[in-house]
């Protein structure tokens, strides 16, 4: 086994190596650390390696941008879309919740 993983990008053809998910990996734990209690680390992981994949598919190199810090942008975008995503379903169901609530029914 060489140590990479079987993905490789579509056009780039760039292989995706262990150094490329704990990039991931280190990205979520940062993020973790400034959002609130109830995002998972697991969840901005897997929102992040999506990003990861997407990042793989369309990278260029005649940019001239390395592919870790065109990833790492991508990476954090996937994982901020997720968090966005999450939040607005969590404020949709605490609206709701109050509406079905029959608190709000009281006359006063």
């Amino acid at each position: 086994m060489t140590g990479e993983y079987p993905y490789i990008g579509g056009r780039s053809g760039l292989k995706l190596t262990p150094e490329h998910y704990a990039l991931v990996k280190r990205t979520a734990l940062y993020l973790k650390t400034r959002l609130p209690s109830h995002f998972e680390v697991d969840d901005l992981q897997q929102s992040g390696i999506e990003g990861l994949l997407q990042a793989a598919d369309s990278f260029d190199e005649k940019k001239g941008i390395p592919f870790d810090q065109f990833a790492r942008t991508r990476i954090k975008g996937a994982m901020l879309d997720e968090v966005r995503r999450l939040s607005q379903s969590t404020r949709s169901e605490e609206h709701t919740s109050e509406l079905q609530s029959p608190d709000h029914l009281v006359c006063r």
